[in-house]
């Protein structure tokens, strides 16, 4: 008979073994899997319409389409590709200025000249900025309990310069994860080098967590998914605990890497109430800035000491109150007096700890970023058995994934990040300029070469890339251009394909139901950021700005200092101010736990919960979405400035006018039948201010705004 610790022990027995095969099983199949293969060298497919292709590109999409029996659809007109790649390049739709200067081009090159342009705008780092955010988890507040992260913006506005920079994306990644351990040839540089590690020190962490050490180790497990998910596509995570069940990551692996991040901190300390303080770091200060500072510094001083003054005197008041309530009678006119006496007397003395708490949370300093600080000898991480940080195993050399790219050592005295980011980077490692390329597809036509985008592992059945020898050729460029996300956007929104209708043929759709061949364009539909950057643009109230902290801390109505025990944490309702709140939606505030609450479009339509890492967002279908663009009090306010503005145009007739406003929003021509519409309800509607208005809202509401097309 079978005893209970017996059958316990064959649990046990079956779980090792299933691990164990599953690990054999994805070892063996590391080897003929497509994704750990080398970038294969491609030779240019041969086709017989030399004519229809635009770039290279469209050699290899035309050469599919025609072995399925498929023809491409037709070019789309002149007005939705610009507005086309002005969404997808800048986040933003058309101005008139861009319309009439892209149609009055005739140059054979013109849409080559639309897109440089558009590339070295201010707004192409700023809607980029966003996707990489969305992987990494940004946010300007940290944990559960809001508390604000302050000097997130300084990473922030960093990323979005670097990007506008045109920076490689091997170097931007090595300030990332490695800028302390840079040189640099300049102050400014440095600066940059320092603010860029944010990457790692930005993030989810719960600082109220009690085990440090359990805590040390979720933080490096979220950076190594991180990297995994942005620059592998894997899910190294899954080693953490056993080998990978599918891919070829052993636990031995997983500790590797965490030996390599370990050796970094970006928590210091403990805090108030045993939370665990952020590493912050000071930036360089030219002189006449310490200067400045030092000139603050004496004022704020002399502040502080009068704001704690107050207090003590205050305090003592209170004490002495509660002293006097002790020993009045219960029950009498004079105990009720006193009761209220002691109130105000505590109430006094907490607002005077509030402002000499809040004067010593904003105390002059340098400027100051969030950032990691190296250990001053690096070591090696132990195994945490079953992913506990208190049960360790054997001690595993600092590293890389076995069996991806080439063997690399790490130096005793390097900590690893450096060449951690040359091994991510290097010719030999097949995953990252393909995790790349393939992920940039899909921004750009709704769909990957390779799905799903964020795993390119063993672990899904039908993942294999529907242009093997496309992704391979898009691959390889992109590690010859030099690793430039600017070249690669620009190859791929001047072909061809890009350039396609999205109108449906009966024999693709057929044939190919899901458009993975590319015989047209996906429709897709705007993201948050679009909907209300573009919204606030057309009317006249999307601000130019040029960065800096989200939420005015230094506003009592926007910080809480907490106390003795209770760290400063954002109040539930800040008001923004004007400069922020009319930026772009990438400047607005992002706090964990109220995730774009500030910002109704934002948290409509998809955006990203900042506590996960997003590959790729969801891009649901709601009623709640028809909701708000017909009821919002946004988009109604939205639609009668750009009914007040056309009204106001005085030399223009109706007819110009709406001719205007159709290509303001819908960046098209009107038609002449919905010119006809539109006179009819004008006319309809007596007071021409509201019927201006709510036409206006109306193609705000509509799906033709909502969707590229």
């Amino acid at each position: 008979m079978l005893t209970v610790n017996g059958f316990i022990h064959q649990i046990k027995f079956l779980l090792f073994a299933t691990l164990n095969v599953g690990s054999v099983l994805a070892s063996d199949k590391s080897t003929t899997h497509w994704s750990f293969k080398p970038i294969a060298e491609v030779t240019l497919p041969a086709i017989n319409d030399e004519a229809w292709s635009a770039t290279d590109i469209d050699r290899f999409i035309l050469r599919r389409l025609r072995k399925a029996g498929i023809e491409p659809g037709v070019d789309t007109t002149k007005h939705t590709w610009l507005r086309r790649v002005c969404f997808d390049l800048t986040g933003l739709p058309p101005t008139l200025e861009q319309i009439d200067r892209f149609l009055s081009d005739e140059h054979p090159d013109a849409k080559a000249r639309a897109v440089d342009r558009l590339l070295a705008s201010s707004a192409f780092g700023e809607k980029w900025a966003k996707h990489w955010f969305d992987m990494m988890c940004y946010a300007d507040s940290v944990g559960s309990a809001s508390m604000p992260m302050r000097h997130a913006w300084r990473f922030r506005d960093y990323v979005i310069g670097a990007l506008n920079s045109g920076i490689a994306l091997d170097e931007f990644v090595r300030q990332q994860i490695a800028g302390d351990l840079l040189q640099a040839k300049s102050r400014e540089q440095r600066r940059a080098n320092l603010t860029a590690t944010g990457f790692l020190a930005i993030g989810p962490w719960q600082l109220s967590e009690q085990d440090k050490g359990q805590l040390r180790a979720d933080i490096i497990d979220h950076q190594i998914t991180r990297i995994g998910v942005m620059f592998l596509g894997m899910t190294l995570d899954c080693a953490r605990c056993h080998d990978h069940k599918f891919d070829p990551v052993g636990q031995r692996d997983y500790y590797a890497l965490a030996g390599i991040l370990g050796n970094v901190d970006v928590l210091e300390g403990i805090w108030r109430s045993n939370l665990s303080g952020l590493t912050i770091r000071e930036l360089p200060e030219t002189v006449t800035d310490r200067i400045a500072r030092e000139e603050r510094i004496r004022a704020h001083e002399l502040d502080f000491k009068i704001a704690k003054a107050k207090w003590r005197k205050l305090n003592a008041s209170a004490k002495k109150a509660k002293t006097a309530l002790a020993n009045t009678p219960r029950g009498t006119d004079e105990h009720a007096a006193a009761v209220s006496v002691y109130q105000e007397a505590v109430k006094a003395a907490g607002t005077a700890e509030g402002d000499w708490r809040f004067l010593e949370i904003h105390a002059p300093t340098p400027p100051r970023i969030h950032a990691v600080a190296m250990k001053a000898m690096p070591d090696n991480a132990r195994i945490n058995l079953r992913g506990s940080a208190h049960a360790l195993g054997d001690e595993t050399p600092r590293g890389f994934i076995e069996g991806i790219g080439e063997r690399a050592s790490i130096d005793r005295e390097s900590d690893g990040r450096l060449e951690l980011v040359d091994w991510l980077f290097s010719d030999s490692n097949p995953l990252t300029a393909r995790v790349y390329v393939n992920r940039i597809w899909a921004r750009l036509f709704g769909r990957g070469l390779v799905e799903p985008v964020d795993y390119f592992g063993m672990g899904v059945n039908e993942n294999e890339p529907t242009h093997p020898e496309l992704l391979d050729y898009l691959a390889r460029k992109l590690q010859r251009s030099g690793w430039s996300l600017k070249s690669l956007l620009r190859e791929l929104t001047l072909s061809r394909v890009y350039g396609l209708s999205s109108a449906k043929d009966s024999t693709a759709a057929r044939r190919d139901p899901e458009n993975k061949l590319w015989s047209r364009a996906n429709p897709r539909r705007l993201d948050s950021e679009m909907i209300r950057d573009g919204v606030m643009l057309m009317s006249g109230h999307l601000n130019s700005y040029n960065g800096g902290p989200p939420i005015p801390l230094k506003e009592r109505t926007s910080l809480s200092p907490g106390d003795l025990v209770n760290p400063p944490t954002l109040r539930g309702k800040f008001k923004l101010t004007p400069a922020v709140a009319q930026a772009r939606s990438i400047y607005q505030p992002v706090i964990r736990s109220y995730f774009h609450k500030t910002q109704d479009v934002l948290e409509t339509f998809d955006t990203p919960n900042p506590n996960q890492i997003t590959a790729r967002r969801a891009n649901s279908a709601s009623p709640t979405h028809a909701l708000f663009l017909i009821n919002s009090p946004f988009m109604k306010k939205h639609g009668d400035y750009l009914g007040a503005s056309a009204l106001a145009d005085s030399t223009s007739d109706d007819r110009q006018r709406l001719a205007r406003l159709w290509l303001r929003i819908l960046g098209r021509p009107i038609r002449e039948q919905e010119y006809q519409s539109a006179q009819e309800f004008l006319s309809f509607v007596t007071d021409r201010k509201k019927a201006w208005a709510r036409l206006s809202h109306a193609l705000l509401a509509s799906n033709e705004f909502l969707f590229i097309r």
